[in-house]
């Protein structure tokens, strides 16, 4: 329980002294403590960061029908009309599906949570999205361990209003 605890104060006190959530977020694995495997999404310099390796980014705009992002490791994307009832899209060759929309507890708040998944390059990935939050979390389908949380309150494609609106 003492690790537990210092995982989420060490996760506040980053979200804290993050950069501006409207550009940059951050994931990180619970578990592993500082050093575990981190997934950094800077829209601002168009840079993905797995670990050491940092790529290009490309982000859909704001036009477009999916929030999304694309690189050489990770690709993401959800329609903006996301709802339980959408069909499996595709998106540069990468299969997208909706396996399960329920409300979630999460660090004390109730979050209607969108459970997303895809298949990039035989890796089975799920993502957790809320509509007002944006990209909370994202793991391996198959893997025994914990998906990477973002550090802030708002994740990527989160609502303009995330930080000062309730849910």
């Amino acid at each position: 329980m003492t690790k537990f605890f210092s995982c989420c104060v060490l996760l506040i006190c980053i979200s804290c002294s993050a950069p501006p959530a409207e550009s940059y977020w951050i994931y990180r694995s619970l578990s592993a403590g500082l050093h575990g495997p981190e997934i950094v999404i800077d829209a601002g310099a168009e840079k993905l960061t797995v670990g050491d390796l940092t790529v290009d980014l490309e982000i859909c705009s704001q036009s477009e029908e999916f929030l999304c992002f694309a690189s050489e490791f990770l690709s993401f994307a959800v329609p903006r009309d996301l709802s339980e009832n959408s069909a499996p899209w595709n998106i540069g060759g990468t299969e997208y599906s909706v396996l399960a929309h329920r409300d979630e507890m999460i660090l004390g708040q109730n979050v209607s949570l969108f459970i997303v998944g895809a298949s990039i390059e035989g890796n089975d990935l799920v993502f957790y999205f809320s509509k007002h939050r944006g990209l909370i979390a994202l793991g391996g389908a198959n893997r025994a361990g914990t998906p990477l949380l973002g550090v802030g309150y708002c994740g990527f494609g989160a609502e303009i209003d995330c930080r000062s609106a309730p849910p």
